[in-house]
């Protein structure tokens, strides 16, 4: 059933994923709903990737023009956990998508010199791809049984 569905799947959370990036500030449940999807379940970042931003207001990268701070950036709920952080930064994924920005901050490092980036490049798209390949079965005997 997932299979026959599968174009159709994608379309209705791809609409909806998008449309929750784009009100991403205006309705704190919807904000909270998409920042446990990135940061919790799935570790992803915008539907196909961290550019997906560029549909939100706040952090679409023109949005420095208007003084945004968090213009070329992404929410916190992108940026990777590093080892022994006890509290979150929320300001982590500012200015991450901006050109010459990389994990260790400003650098002339292309991002393989510097390491990995400190955000999620992978889509949530893929990883809910992911994700039911790897839960298939028990989601099966859920829906079944």
């Amino acid at each position: 059933m997932i299979f026959i569905f599968r174009d159709w799947i994608k379309l209705q959370a791809t609409t909806g994923f998008q449309a929750f990036i784009i009100h991403y500030r205006e309705d704190p449940d919807q904000q909270n709903l998409i920042d446990w999807i990135q940061e919790d379940w799935l570790q992803c970042c915008g539907i196909e990737g961290p550019k997906d931003w560029d549909k939100n207001n706040y952090f679409n990268c023109s949005s420095r023009d208007v003084g945004s701070r968090e213009a070329c950036g992404v929410p916190f709920s992108c940026c990777k956990r590093k080892p022994n952080e006890i509290i979150k930064n929320k300001q982590c994924g500012y200015d991450v998508r901006k050109p010459g920005y990389f994990a260790d901050g400003w650098t002339n490092l292309s991002p393989a010199q510097s390491g990995e980036h400190n955000i999620f490049e992978r889509g949530c798209w893929r990883a809910g791809e992911e994700w039911v390949e790897h839960n298939l079965v028990p989601l099966l005997v859920v829906l079944v049984g």
